[in-house]
């Protein structure tokens, strides 16, 4: 079909629109099923147990959460809706080689279940801050405190109004309704049913997940006449290249450059994050959070995959006829909700079934962040014996609302200021590889000290800034596949479709050219141009090297520094790797926060 003719979504004016694409009744009726049983997953551990009425019972579920559930918990934390979103849009546009990514996580999961995570349980606090706090100082732990707080409020805002405005342009779905509603029920029940709530609704939302991603991949490919004709038009677009091995780290997208670049993104998550390091702490035993953390391996990998694929699907259903080409969507991040409610228009309450799977990672992702935030302050801010560990638990209620409203007026903000967008999730890559690099300083090595450590984080944080502010002050665009809008009217057969893609590609080319208007001299050439993959792996070096070698500096004039000893608590051994604890040394029984102080 010509623009003209092209189905209407999201108001846009064009003259008809695809069968069902829109929200109903049943939909609505779907979606707030989502909404309403994961409240009442609060209410029950809110009325049932302890009541959340101590600290160690609403932050930590009395350290006896079975390994199963929280699995799937560290799973959805931090698979949001823009991952679930994000990966099909990148398959659609780009091909399969961000599929390199899913390598990475044979690294990230061993280092955070055998290196970081045996750490954290014997510093024995739910903040993972009060290991900087007994490895360096108090004045650090809550330098990177405050940074993490501002690094989570806005993505958490992210996460509330990005897959909310791709819905909305799609689906008719209320911006503003969803929003509140998602934030307003995710508040409640975290705050009502403490660790224990949010346990249980991730386990469930991540199911949800799982089972719409899995419905749309396999009902995508029946209705697209196979998985053979998937894979031919695929190919033909050259959507299934894994070659793009590039050393060039200028380059957006290569193996080299994902994988790298990946395992210091997902580490940074994995192994440093206050919210997966909460988690590690509330199991009942180090062998669980072990089997928690693997169990994570061929979920992440699998939920890569089947999201990928359904981007896949997409392109193969508009490989002549580009939805954002023909004006019928404005950005890529909405060709999956298109595409399901173009495809299963037919069929009553999908829409809400989809719905629900995108806003779970929102919903899982809020929970996590809000209840981390609030035991990051009560640790941290908050001495133990200032209040009882009742008088804590509300505070730590009081503090979950006012984060969870602090995101929640951060996502209506960014309907607003679009700039920022960008910039939040700049900031959030940008702040945890400088985290991740100092945690890895305290455990691996015993010269560094509080000097080298505090002057390697800090130095990193504005060579970080620099080179984003850098990149943001060039015009660059990368060369990427051309997509066409050459045929938009009926189906045709295959044959006819391979040959037009073929046509298309003689005709217009495969991919765009590189474009510059910068007037750059080459160390900006080759700093500011940087692919935004790089960013991890160089925060968490320079941290690194800057920190020892300071350190080194620091020994080499102190007397005081040479004869500083390191706790052997605090540093990582070969032994961590096996599942045995020595409770006798390391008791569970100790207060929440630092015990030590």
């Amino acid at each position: 079909m010509d623009e003209k003719s092209a189905p209407s979504i999201g108001g846009l004016d064009n003259s008809s629109s695809p069968s069902g694409a829109h929200f109903g009744i049943v939909d609505y009726v779907v979606f707030s099923g989502l909404l309403l049983v994961s409240a009442l997953i609060g209410l029950y551990y809110g009325c049932s147990g302890g009541k959340q009425k101590t600290q160690g019972e609403w932050l930590a579920g009395n350290r006896d959460l079975a390994w199963l559930p929280t699995s799937l918990s560290l799973l959805a934390s931090f698979i949001s809706a823009i991952t679930l979103l994000g990966t099909p849009s990148e398959l659609y546009t780009a091909g399969v080689m961000y599929f390199y990514m899913s390598l990475t996580y044979f690294v990230v999961i061993p280092v955070s279940a055998w290196v970081f995570m045996p750490v954290f349980r014997r510093v024995n606090s739910l903040s993972a801050f009060v290991y900087i706090k007994r490895r360096y100082s108090n004045a650090l732990s809550l330098v990177a405190c405050a940074l993490y707080l501002i690094q989570m409020i806005l993505y958490m805002g992210i996460v509330l109004y990005s897959p909310a405005l791709a819905l909305n342009a799609v689906t008719g779905l209320s911006l503003e309704g969803s929003i509140l509603a998602v934030s307003l029920v995710c508040i409640f029940y975290t705050v009502i049913g403490g660790m224990k709530a949010i346990i249980w609704t991730d386990a469930l939302q991540t199911m949800v997940m799982i089972l719409g991603m899995i419905t749309i991949g396999i009902v995508g490919t029946i209705k697209l006449g196979g998985l053979s004709e998937v894979y031919q038009i695929t190919k033909t677009g050259l959507h299934l290249e894994f070659d793009k091995l590039s050393l060039d780290p200028r380059t957006r997208h290569s193996g080299i450059d994902l994988m790298v670049g990946g395992i210091f993104t997902w580490m940074s998550i994995y192994s440093a994050n206050q919210a997966q390091v909460q988690r590690y702490i509330s199991v009942a035993t180090k062998k669980d959070a072990q089997k928690a953390i693997f169990l994570n391996l061929p979920g992440l990998i699998f939920l890569m995959l089947i999201s990928g694929y359904c981007g896949l699907l997409a392109y193969a259903k508009y490989s002549l006829c580009d939805p954002i080409k023909t004006g019928t969507i404005q950005k890529s991040d909405q060709i999956l909700p298109y595409f399901v409610l173009d495809t299963f228009g037919g069929w009553p309450g999908f829409g809400g079934v989809f719905v629900s799977s995108i806003f779970s990672g929102s919903l899982s992702t809020i929970s996590s962040g809000v209840n981390a935030l609030a035991a990051v302050v009560l640790t941290n801010f908050i001495p133990d014996n200032l209040l009882s560990e009742e008088v804590r638990a509300k505070l730590g209620k009081v503090l979950a609302i006012v984060f969870g409203l602090l995101a929640l007026g951060f996502a209506f903000l960014c309907k607003y200021l679009q700039s920022i967008l960008q910039l939040a999730l700049s900031l959030f890559g940008l702040l945890a590889s400088p985290l991740l690099g100092l945690f890895t300083l305290g455990m691996t090595t015993r010269r560094s000290n509080n000097i080298g450590a505090s002057v390697g984080y800090i130095t990193s944080l504005l060579m970080q800034g620099v080179i984003y502010y850098g990149s943001q002050s060039i015009d660059y665009s990368a060369p990427k596949l051309i997509l066409y809008d050459t045929n938009c009217g009926e189906n045709i057969p295959l044959n006819e479709t391979i040959t037009q893609i073929k046509a298309n590609q003689q005709i217009f080319g495969a991919y765009t050219e590189a474009s510059d208007t910068s007037n750059l001299n080459i160390l900006e050439n080759s700093v500011f141009r940087l692919s935004y993959m790089w960013y991890g792996f160089i925060g968490f070096i320079w941290t690194i090297v800057v920190g020892y070698v300071t350190s080194i500096i620091v020994r080499l004039v102190s007397k005081n520094e040479k004869e500083r000893i390191v706790d052997e608590e605090l540093l990582w051994h070969f032994r961590d790797i096996f599942p045995s604890e020595d409770k006798s040394r390391y008791s569970y029984e100790l207060p929440l926060g630092d015990v030590n102080s």
